[in-house]
């Protein structure tokens, strides 16, 4: 029987134990701007918020290989989430506010 683990997203973007693979049989990266505005509002709203929690649902992945973790389920918002991420960087580097690159 498998055994579910819980992680937050900060540890899934952490791990090096493996990578995130996104198996072929995925549909495209299709999110309607709509979507991504309103995960990310969620977002920006719980940095202000004082319990400071934000629940992303659930994410699946296949980690029947200890290299590669398919994502299940969830990978529209993983990929959303680690392209505001890398923009998010970028922006802190633009403005030389290195506090926030680290």
């Amino acid at each position: 029987m498998i055994e579910p683990k819980r992680k937050s997203i900060e540890e899934i973007f952490n791990s090096t134990e493996a990578r995130l693979v996104v198996p072929v049989y995925q549909r495209k990266y299709e999110r309607w701007i709509i979507q991504v505005e309103d995960l990310l509002t969620d977002i920006v709203e719980t940095m202000f918020n004082e319990n400071n929690k934000l629940f992303l649902w659930n994410f699946i992945f296949d980690v029947s290989n200890d290299k590669e973790y398919s994502i299940v389920d969830g990978q529209q918002r993983i990929t959303t989430i680690a392209i505001a991420l890398i923009a998010a960087r970028q922006k802190a580097k633009d403005i030389n506010d290195y506090g926030l690159v680290n």
